[in-house]
């Protein structure tokens, strides 16, 4: 699943400042975040090509 920029960095300043607890809750109402945040994370890893 593609995620947009602006859901995958929602869902990493969601997950800042969140608590482990509160993450996992956030994460039951809305499935997307985990992945959206994974996918954040892959983007940030990824070389750039230029």
């Amino acid at each position: 699943m593609e995620f947009s920029e602006f859901a995958m960095y929602e869902a990493a300043l969601i997950r800042a400042n969140a608590t482990d607890k509160e993450w996992a809750e956030a994460v039951q109402m809305r499935p997307s975040l985990e992945g959206a945040l994974e996918a954040r994370q892959r983007a940030a890893e990824a070389p750039t090509s230029r």
